[in-house]
């Protein structure tokens, strides 16, 4: 029996890859869901961290604060993060990512202006106050 047929093909995290992954779930903010789902924001994001977690929280997330458990459903990969990855540096959290996705490839991966787009998007269609009250303080603080 040949082996190398039966093999998964390996999942390695580029920056084509993870645009693709993170754009699928684009204008999907009614079906992707958050709720008990645990989210993993890596560093480097571009407004306060508790300001996301919140947002994730609204969803009905589980933010993780400290480290990248193997629960982990959604992560948010910081804007520059990928903005490294297109010039072919690797933060350190992409091998921890892809060893997951080799697992299990039910992991979302979400970049974090995509992320900010989609909790955007359902908080607009549904009048979430509370949610669009954080959009606003990420909005400022981005532009600031």
């Amino acid at each position: 029996m040949d082996t190398n047929k039966t093999r998964k093909k390996k999942i390695v995290l580029t920056h084509s890859e993870v645009i693709t992954r993170s754009n699928s779930h684009i204008g999907l903010f009614e079906e992707l869901s958050f709720y008990d789902k645990s989210v993993f924001f890596t560093d480097n994001l571009k407004a306060d961290r508790l300001l996301y977690y919140q947002l994730a929280g609204n969803r009905g997330g589980h933010p993780e604060q400290i480290e990248f458990p193997p629960s982990t459903e959604i992560v948010v990969l910081s804007d520059k993060v990928v903005k490294l990855l297109e010039m072919s540096v690797r933060h350190y959290m992409l091998d921890y990512i892809e060893m997951k996705l080799n697992l299990n490839n039910s992991l979302i991966i979400l970049i974090e202006s995509d992320f900010h787009r989609i909790v955007k998007q359902r908080a607009e269609r549904v009048n979430d106050s509370s949610s669009l009250n954080l959009i606003s303080r990420i909005e400022e603080s981005i532009n600031s």
